[in-house]
């Protein structure tokens, strides 16, 4: 199985911070794994992160055991750091790398003071609970495919569906159009299948497992809806001890807005229905917020196999093409 992923950031950083009981989190210079100058790891400072990082349960992000708060930056201290650090996928500025210090000012004291729970107490409960309006986005994309479909012979066979086809799936002549909307349209119909009616027994959406630092929103397995499943044994492969047949949702996912939580679903969704009844499977190949140009320059070939285009596609058909979501 292929583990993929949504990598979304979400715009946490432009939040209202959340003050802990204590007052806001300030220090006087940086905590981790650094030297000084840079990190003075000073005691009132350390105990401070120590405390803020206890706030996060092992599934929000937090360490697997509470800290002991001492004012000791020791090796404990520092691994709770480097782990938030990848389950919020924050890293240091101008890298793909975390660094395992605590700034003044940086990315990781602005999560930390953001809190856990920043917008969303439980993920996986929103994910059920915004069914009802993805499949209603869902829906929208796919009466956007059928228009698109019955325009191909008009003299002027512009129209959302058209100009998305060619803006998302890159399917700009008439052949690549008829190839690629019964292909569009099979995925979202599996989407569909997928959300609109769960066995009973099956459980659908899992917060991410405290074990596992995917750096990314939602996490699945290409294919994982397609599994059998045996509501009596509930038995399904797995992945380092993880099921395959469900998707996973992180602790990041905590910080997005409702919309945005819809958008990373579809996406997620499309790689989940993937690779079964003659669909190919649908991996990143680029994201339209993060790498537009590479994303505006996939060849068709690539867009239909591309989940964020599924995402893409879906918003423009209901008129919020424009939708941020910050990298």
């Amino acid at each position: 199985m292929i583990l993929t992923k949504v990598s979304m950031q979400p715009d946490f950083l432009d939040r209202i911070e959340r003050v802990p009981p204590d007052g806001p989190l300030t220090i006087t210079s940086a905590v981790g794994d650094g030297f000084a100058p840079r990190c003075r790891n000073l005691l009132a400072d350390v105990k401070k992160i120590q405390a803020a990082l206890n706030r996060f349960s092992p599934l929000e992000g937090g360490p697997i055991k509470k800290l002991v708060v001492d004012g000791i930056a020791g090796r404990l201290t520092k691994a709770a750091i480097h782990r938030f650090q990848r389950k919020f996928d924050v890293k240091l500025r101008g890298t793909n790398v975390d660094d395992g210090i605590v700034d003044v000012d940086g990315p990781t004291i602005q999560r930390l003071r953001a809190g856990p729970e920043v917008l969303i107490a439980d993920a996986p409960l929103l994910f059920m609970a915004e069914i009802p309006k993805v499949i209603g986005i869902v829906t929208a994309a796919q009466a956007a495919l059928s228009l698109a479909l019955a325009r191909l012979d008009l003299p002027n066979p512009l129209g959302s569906g058209a100009l998305g086809l060619e803006k998302h799936f890159h399917a700009r002549t008439n052949a690549e159009k008829r190839s690629t909307i019964p292909l569009a349209q099979k995925v979202y119909t599996r989407i569909q299948t997928a959300i609109g009616h769960i066995p009973a027994g099956r459980v659908l959406t899992l917060d991410e497992p405290p074990k596992t630092e995917v750096r990314s929103f939602m996490f699945s397995f290409m294919g994982g809806f397609n599994l059998p499943f045996d509501p009596r044994t509930k038995r399904v492969a797995q992945w380092e001890g993880v099921d395959v047949d469900r998707i996973y949702i992180t602790p990041k996912a905590r910080a997005m807005t409702s919309e945005q939580f819809r958008y990373a679903m579809i996406h997620e969704l499309a790689h989940f229905v993937s690779d079964a009844d003659g669909m190919p499977p649908i991996d990143d190949f680029a994201y339209f917020h993060r790498q537009r140009a590479k994303y505006d320059a996939l060849t068709n070939f690539l867009s239909v196999r591309n989940a964020d285009s599924y995402s893409r596609f879906a918003f423009e058909a209901i008129g919020r093409g424009d939708l941020q979501i910050l990298p």
